[in-house]
């Protein structure tokens, strides 16, 4: 995907340059070039950064990361094709620009959940999309009903902001054992329902997903760990999924698993999955690929510098800190890195473009903003 950053105000599909960003990762100008790439500008710059001693990540550009340290089971489906037809609901159709949230990595941390929660609920948004490891040791029925207590804002279960019901999740590696019972929890397609999304399909249930809201397809994909642990049958089944919303019109497709394709922080270099850049690079509409895991927050634009036989680009963002012990992100391998911080990211499509707004807890102004254009 070609991409583009220009310059602008919040949440108007700019990219502004960022009050003092984290300790570690200055806004450092970039400029990606790649077969099909229109230039791209990173406007946040650091006041103290000169430009001395930049860090150049593999495609030999500017990176904008460097930290200052290191630091009742229901059963699973076979395996059919998408469901392309029948909406989970007749909602009417949803605004031609909307926002979700994106999120993910709470393990023991609720209460910084139920804070990030009451930030989120400000925003209004119809969705999230929360990017594995809810809690910490599988699933269990009271870890479990401790994560929606503090998704819905508070840990006492007292009260409910309503956020649970219009969250979609997956699975990361500390949710990885009991899937029948992580099944039984769900109803993703009530979920779908209650915020007017379309043509929601399952090939696993309640476990790898898609469903269709604006102009955008949104897939979730059972991997509990690094992307490595994507089956066969999944890569077809997002194969024909994508296809499948694509012959329906969408312009952006976004897919979210927990272990990203191009690590980058703790689990750095050793996770990859050839055959997703196979499907990729078939399908135009991939905009953005959304992960959990390296409990940091960061951006990695994906080109043949990343993945030589990758044709197609597309964004790499990783929303990995909802409440997760911290992690830093390894010199070289991101575009930009928010590490050492819980929060979220804020996404609002609007036609061909979408624009990502990163958040941190207690902040209501985002300290980085950029925009994607399709060309």
């Amino acid at each position: 995907m070609s991409s583009r950053l220009v310059l602008g105000s919040s949440l108007t599909l700019v990219l502004l340059a960022a009050a003092a960003l984290l300790g570690g990762c200055p806004g450092d100008a970039a400029q990606h070039e790649g077969p099909d790439a229109d230039q791209v500008v990173d406007g946040s710059v650091d006041a103290e950064d000169s430009g001395a001693g930049r860090d150049t990540g593999p495609a030999g550009r500017a990176d904008a990361a460097q930290p200052a340290k290191d630091a009742g089971a229901r059963p699973d489906a076979a395996t059919p094709a998408p469901d392309a037809g029948t909406p989970a609901a007749d909602a009417g159709t949803p605004a031609a620009s909307f926002q979700f949230v994106v999120w993910g990595d709470t393990k023991t941390g609720t209460n910084t959940l139920a804070a990030l929660s009451k930030q989120v609920k400000v925003l209004n948004v119809p969705f999230t999309l929360f990017g594995g490891d809810l809690e910490t040791a599988g699933f269990t029925q009271a870890g479990m009903n401790a994560w929606k207590n503090a998704i819905d804002g508070d840990t006492s279960g007292a009260t409910s902001n309503g956020l649970f019901d219009t969250v979609f999740p997956v699975r990361g590696n500390h949710d990885s054992s009991n899937a029948s019972g992580w099944q039984a929890y769900w109803d993703l397609r009530s979920h779908a329902t209650s915020v007017g999304a379309t043509h929601y399909s399952e090939q696993t249930a309640e476990r790898t997903w898609s469903f269709d809201y604006g102009n955008a397809h949104f897939v979730g994909v059972d991997v509990p760990g690094d992307v490595t642990l994507m089956t066969a049958a999944e890569v077809t089944w997002i194969d024909q999924d994508l296809t499948a919303a694509e012959a329906r019109g969408v312009t952006h497709s976004f897919l979210m698993w927990h272990g990203p394709l191009w690590t980058i922080a703790e689990h750095c270099c050793t996770a990859t999955k050839p055959q997703v850049i196979d499907v990729f690079n078939k399908h135009p509409s991939v905009s953005a690929t959304f992960h959990g895991h390296e409990h940091v927050h960061a951006w990695v634009h994906m080109n043949q510098a990343r993945y030589s036989n990758l044709t197609h680009e597309f964004e790499e963002l990783v929303a990995a800190r909802a409440g997760a012990e911290p992690a830093t992100c390894r010199s070289g391998r991101t575009d930009y890195c928010q590490d050492q911080q819980n929060g979220f990211l804020l996404v609002e499509v609007d036609g061909r473009s979408f624009s990502v707004s990163f958040f941190e807890q207690g902040n209501t102004t985002p300290v980085k903003q950029m925009t994607f254009t399709k060309p």
